[in-house]
């Protein structure tokens, strides 16, 4: 095993509070595309505040349920970060350790040291030494039992720093750039121990290509890794931060619009979603996550971080039509979900992020755009914001004075507005009811999955 900037890192307590400092700062130093997994029943403020996806996992039967859950948010987030309090090889109340899940997610572990623990970080050590576990450690100060560790420390941070109003922004200086840059090709020895105590490179690259992109017109996003179909026992809670930029080293530029659907008028005004429209999408949200965080927790790992304004914009630019101020505020909230296990709106429609919502768009528009084809069966102001893989959309009507009704699209019958929700707001409220009650939504009732997914069935 290696360190890879690819893989999940485990957070590891040596000593009692130390672990929730040491996740916090890597969150924070690790730009605005972190996910954090805390098993038990720990309420860990700061980092819950730090990362832009938080999901508490305070029961699980097994490691893989959790190594399930972390893989899942993968594609989506430049780092995620697994932790638990109580330490390496504390039973949590499945009967498992942190250990554990490190070894079945092959991932390196930072042991977070408090003062006076340096018994408990030598047999931290120790176990991930025979492991063969990569290990670093970060320390909170004071640091002078800590001296003759068999590594170097790999970062310290002043005792307090969780209370400055600055630590976000200073959580890199505290670190060591080995925990820090995209890539190192050889840290100083000594920092880092695996197997036999060797000191061996650590490969932080933070793989933009691998990871979900938030808008690339001219490529695909990334699905998640495969996983066993297993059932997830316990249950999760998952928190998603809304309005997250994409990685600062993306640069993709969107496709040009294609001939004979540029945009009918040029200055487009941007949508931005009033304060009660945005309340009352992100409360439909939460439900919705609470209910898949509880029992369809792959489904809840899918729906990804919020989309960036600047690209909502530009979108709606090139489509030439403002977006309904519940369809941006739903985006800015989750920019889609992924393809595999991804949340489907009834009965198979999955939720389209800004990049595949406008490659629907342009291929309609392509097809359609020139043929004579009126009324409501297809215009440039439908704008896709889900899809079946039998070739269907679910849209909004973004014409001024529609109200953004929903609608469904298929190429060999049209549009179709009637027996639809007025709006999109309208059906995420109607879906998160149908979730919490069992009760049918449009026909169809919500089935979860022995695997933890979810299917709507009539």
């Amino acid at each position: 095993m290696s360190w890879d900037g690819t893989r999940p890192w485990v957070v590891a307590a040596a000593g009692a509070d130390a672990w929730i400092t040491v996740a916090a700062a890597l969150a924070a130093s690790a730009g605005d595309r972190v996910a954090a997994v805390v098993m038990g029943p720990a309420e860990p403020v700061l980092l819950r505040s730090l990362a832009a996806t938080f999901v508490a996992v305070p029961v699980a039967s097994r490691a893989d349920d959790v190594v399930r859950i972390a893989e899942a948010l993968l594609p989506a987030h430049d780092r995620v970060l697994v932790t638990a309090p109580g330490g390496l090889m504390a039973p949590l109340d499945g009967g498992f350790t942190l250990a554990d899940v490190a070894w079945a997610l092959r991932a390196p572990v930072v042991v977070a040291a408090d003062p006076g623990a340096a018994n408990d970080v030598r047999l931290t050590l120790e176990v991930l030494e025979r492991r063969h576990v990569p290990a670093a450690v970060v320390a909170i100060e004071p640091t002078d039992d800590l001296a003759d560790l068999p590594v170097s420390l790999a970062g310290t941070i002043p005792a307090g720093a969780a209370d400055l109003p600055d630590f976000a922004d200073r959580a890199a200086e505290w670190l060591d750039p080995l925990l820090n840059e995209p890539a190192v090709a050889t840290p100083p020895a000594g920092r880092i121990v695996t197997g036999k105590r060797i000191a061996i490179a650590l490969l932080l690259v933070v793989a933009v290509a691998a990871l979900q992109v938030l808008y690339m017109i001219s490529l695909s996003a990334d699905d998640p890794p495969e996983v066993e179909s297993q059932p997830v026992r316990g249950y999760v809670e998952v928190q998603t931060a809304h309005a997250l930029p994409p990685p600062a080293a993306h640069s993709a530029v969107p496709a040009p619009v294609p001939a004979g659907c540029s945009p009918t008028r040029s200055g487009v005004p941007r949508t931005v979603p009033d304060a009660a429209t945005t309340a009352r999408v992100n409360a439909a949200w939460s439900r919705i996550e609470a209910v898949l965080g509880a029992r369809a927790p792959l489904v809840a790992a899918s729906l990804r971080p919020g989309a960036l304004a600047a690209d909502l914009a530009t979108v709606e630019g090139l489509i030439g039509t403002p977006f309904p101020a519940d369809l941006a505020a739903s985006l800015l909230r989750h920019n889609g979900a992924a393809t595999r296990t991804g949340f489907e709106f009834p009965p198979f429609f999955r939720y389209l992020g800004l990049d595949e919502l406008y490659a629907s768009w342009s291929t309609t528009c392509r097809v359609l755009g020139r043929t004579s084809i009126g009324g409501d069966w297809w215009h440039r102001s439908y704008v896709p914001f889900a899809a079946a893989i039998t070739g269907g959309y679910l849209v909004v009507d973004a014409r001024p004075g529609m109200g953004g009704r929903v609608g469904d699209y298929y190429p060999d019958a049209g549009t179709r507005f009637e027996n639809q929700p007025r709006s999109l707001t309208d059906l995420l409220e109607g879906v998160a009811a149908s979730l919490e009650t069992g009760t049918p939504y449009a026909g169809y009732r919500p089935i979860i999955t022995p695997d933890g997914t979810l299917d709507w069935a009539n």
